[in-house]
């Protein structure tokens, strides 16, 4: 009986390494720990399509309609580009912007989730560059204008609807981010 369990221990030893064994290299089986970034980018493009409208009083305590749009543009590799527009019961939507953005120049430590408005009632994800430097493309379209005013940031902000998914999408941010940063060149 020693020897037929020993036997069997034998060949299953054998299949499993003899499986992870291919050209002379030891391939490892285990998955990941971490999604890659064609994942991670098509979580975040699915989680941040979105328009909503919040309802915070104004600095005289009347109801102010506040309306926010976010739509992506291109979200592959490290280059994001996204459109977004902010509208009140005031003033109506004006306009819109572009964003352009390189996630390898951004600091996973300013990528953080944080409250838009005093109130707390408007939230979002706040993104940053690593060295302070004004590298995040704005393009804004102004209702009826031909041509676009540009201009270049060190930060950008991306409101979403609630509270844990503005931690959510900053921790998906963070490792996005991270993902860039390390990058090796193919060639």
């Amino acid at each position: 009986m020693k020897n037929y369990l020993a036997t069997l221990l034998a060949c299953f030893l054998f299949t499993s390494l003899s499986a992870n064994f291919v050209s002379g290299q030891l391939v490892s089986t285990a998955k990941s720990e971490t999604p890659p970034l064609s994942e991670t980018l098509a979580w975040l493009s699915d989680r941040l399509v979105s328009d909503a409208t919040f309802s915070p009083p104004d600095k005289y305590g009347r109801p102010l309609t506040l309306m926010f749009g976010f739509s992506p543009i291109r979200f592959q590799s490290c280059e994001l580009e996204w459109k977004h527009w902010i509208g009140s019961s005031l003033s109506g939507q004006s306009g819109y912007t572009v964003k352009t953005i390189s996630l390898a120049k951004l600091d996973t430590a300013k990528a953080v989730a944080e409250s838009m408005t005093a109130d707390g009632s408007v939230v979002g994800v706040s993104l940053g560059t690593a060295d302070g430097a004004k590298s995040i493309k704005s393009q804004y379209f102004r209702s009826g204008s031909v041509s676009p005013s540009v201009s270049f940031t060190a930060t950008a902000e991306i409101y979403v609807k609630d509270v844990e998914s503005s931690a959510r999408i900053a921790k998906a941010f963070q490792h996005a981010i991270l993902l860039c940063q390390n990058q090796k060149e193919p060639f």
